[in-house]
């Protein structure tokens, strides 16, 4: 859906800049777009991504003052419901790189089941 609406924008954009300036080629004013239209919407679309990698509880977009983070909260697999506030650690998303938060891994199994799964290395590959 995120797709859609990033094409959508590029498309008008780029009509209104071949109406303005007759004689632009379609296609190389559809991929300067394209890249504008992208480049804005990137972290939205990092968000679902990250959303979608197994062992990943919730992912959340932070915004303020221009700057701009990803908090991925991790799965917990021991402890009690409400333990470690209920999830198993939480990476930050900032400046490209996967940073764990303050705290502890929600216990041992916690920490293994992600170290054997690579999740870190999963949201790292997302990010680019």
């Amino acid at each position: 859906m995120i797709t859609r609406k990033i094409f959508r924008a590029a498309h008008q954009i780029t009509r209104e800049t071949v109406a303005r300036f007759p004689g632009a080629s379609y296609a190389v004013t559809f991929a300067a777009a394209l890249r504008g239209v992208y480049s804005e919407n990137r972290m939205p679309i990092l968000v679902e991504k990250i959303n979608r990698i197994h062992g990943v509880q919730s992912a959340k977009l932070w915004e303020k003052h221009g700057f701009s983070r990803i908090y991925v909260d991790l799965e917990k697999f021991n402890g009690g419901r409400n333990w470690n506030g209920g999830r198993g650690h939480t990476a930050i998303i900032e400046s490209g790189q996967v940073c764990l938060g303050r705290g502890e891994w929600a216990g041992a199994a916690t920490y293994k089941w992600h170290e054997n799964n690579d999740t870190l290395a999963k949201i790292q590959a997302v990010i680019g």
